[in-house]
């Protein structure tokens, strides 16, 4: 049983620690094409990409694979605070993305497949379901 928690722990601390992780300023977009590369090595990137607010607090960690966006990306407000989180695959939006007010009440959460929107539902500052605007 000692062993198993082991080895649990072992693969859980790769997954966790494991991915390569590069701040935004490492990175380029190539100019009209969603993949992003290294600066130093002009390699596509495999890992994680985030971003700063100025006093330190992520602001953006988006997953990677060869380049393209793929897995999920949050995005926070400069106190911490969730303001979006979304899936990719492949470079496009696929799955749940959600986005909340600062007041921590849901604002939209629309459904992708293949980058394609499916569905989405909107809410008031107060949690109350409305009619999404484009």
């Amino acid at each position: 049983m000692k062993t198993i928690f082991s080895l649990l722990f072992v693969l859980l601390s790769y997954l966790v620690f494991g991915q390569n992780r590069y701040h935004i300023y490492e990175t380029n977009v190539y100019q009209n094409v969603d993949t992003i590369v290294l600066n130093s090595t002009n390699e596509r990137v495999t890992g994680v990409v985030y971003e700063t607010h100025e006093n330190g607090q992520l602001e953006t960690e988006a997953s990677f694979i060869d380049g393209q966006q793929d897995g999920i990306t949050k995005i926070w407000y400069a106190n911490g605070q969730l303001r979006g989180e979304g899936s990719f695959k492949s470079g496009k939006q696929d799955g749940s993305t959600k986005i909340w007010y600062k007041n921590g009440q849901l604002k939209t959460e629309k459904v992708f497949k293949e980058g394609k929107l499916v569905g989405q539902k909107c809410f008031d500052r107060l949690g109350n379901e409305m009619v999404c605007r484009s």
